[in-house]
């Protein structure tokens, strides 16, 4: 079995590394959005799409995390889509990135050319596709 929350992880701690001022709605966790109506933030969201033997004892997992890159509704976008872009160029194609022994490959990454208005939020996703793999061990 794939242990999603360590493939997820291994993003995250990227997103971490990089940005490590921005804050986050990680998955599975609770967040108050910033005071500051300027402030950006991330909300994190995995989605797992398959899990597949590809070999014996060999399992690929493929999964989306997505990024909603966030501000206050009442601003331009111009600073939020800057940092959209700025993700996307972070995960190009065959990045790997590991975390506690789960090494995951990013297939794509993509930025929504389109944008939603959530209560008094601007939402940005970007979409990130990534492949893992695990030695199944018959138990």
């Amino acid at each position: 079995m794939i242990d999603w929350n360590k493939a997820k992880l291994a993003i995250r701690n990227r997103v971490l590394a990089v940005w490590p001022s921005i804050p986050g709605q990680w998955d599975g966790q609770s967040f108050t959005p910033p005071d500051d109506n300027k402030a950006l933030f991330f909300i994190e969201q995995l989605m797992p799409v398959a899990e597949r033997c590809v070999a014996t004892n060999m399992v690929e997992g493929i999964a989306i995390i997505q990024y909603e890159v966030s501000t206050d509704a009442s601003n331009a976008l111009f600073d939020a889509e800057a940092l959209a872009l700025k993700v996307a160029d972070e995960f190009k194609p065959g990045s790997d990135f590991t975390y506690s022994g789960t090494s995951v490959t990013v297939d794509r990454c993509e930025r929504s050319q389109t944008y939603k208005v959530e209560d008094k939020w601007w939402r940005l996703p970007i979409r990130i596709r990534i492949r893992t793999y695990v030695v199944n061990t018959p138990g």
